[in-house]
């Protein structure tokens, strides 16, 4: 677990990082197979109000065999703080380290926040580059609005999900507690609808001295059909 105890009296409004929220989950580490991370690229007061983060949330930590934890961008104090101690960014409840978690969910609200991604993965000490990561790291997925246009991002994403994730987030969680490693997971979370896997999609993301290349593979499959679900009739009616 991260300690940062000693690094509050040290930053600006050290309320953002102690988890002290009212109808928090805590669900036990080791007792939990698949653990999910999902990410505000911004600052806890803007994201605390973010439904869709907490939609999914509560979806995943009613599994019985996973856990789902949330992380808000610290503010600059911290990040300093951290990066002078060698410390990785944290879930906010587990304090387990990012690159400790199974699957790191990055929701992308605004074009805005595309840096903030990049230090998201900077500060938790996992490798920039899609292609760089091993079995060590964590499938970083991104999603939200600004997923519908991954190509900004995509040298850095492994999955980028398109449309809604009420649904599919189940069986994301499912691909997770079922294979082990990190390419049998890429290779079942392509095939589920809305999940678009650049590994998979027939560009090379490679990059070169002038940036990263994007060419075209004919044999790879490109097209991804962006998944939408309808809660309000999946819900029962009260009588």
């Amino acid at each position: 677990m991260i300690d940062i105890e000693h690094l509050l009296p040290l930053v600006e409004k050290p309320s953002r990082y102690i988890d002290h929220e009212i109808n928090a989950c805590r669900k036990c580490w080791d007792e939990h197979p698949v653990r999910m991370l999902f990410a505000f690229p911004d600052l806890y007061e803007l994201g605390i109000s973010h439904l869709g983060l907490k939609i999914l949330y509560s979806i995943v930590n009613a599994l019985p065999y996973a856990l789902a934890d949330r992380m808000y961008l610290p503010w600059l104090d911290l990040l300093r703080l951290l990066e002078e101690h060698q410390t990785p960014l944290f879930g906010l409840e587990t304090r387990r380290a990012v690159r400790d978690f199974d699957l790191l969910g990055i929701t992308l609200q605004s074009e805005l926040t595309f840096t903030n991604v990049l230090q998201v993965l900077h500060s938790s000490q996992i490798p920039m580059f899609s292609h760089e990561r091993n079995e060590n790291d964590p499938i970083v997925m991104a999603g939200g609005p600004c997923a519908t246009n991954p190509l900004p991002l995509m040298p850095f994403i492994d999955v980028f999900f398109l449309g809604e994730a009420e649904d599919a987030i189940i069986e994301i969680a499912e691909v997770l507690k079922r294979y082990p490693t990190r390419n049998e997971r890429l290779k079942h979370l392509k095939e589920i609808e809305g999940c678009w896997v650049p590994e998979y999609i027939g560009f090379d993301t490679s990059p070169c001295r002038n940036g990263t290349q994007f060419r075209k593979r004919k044999q790879l499959r490109c097209l991804c059909r962006r998944d939408v679900c309808n809660p309000i009739l999946a819900c029962p009616a009260r009588q």
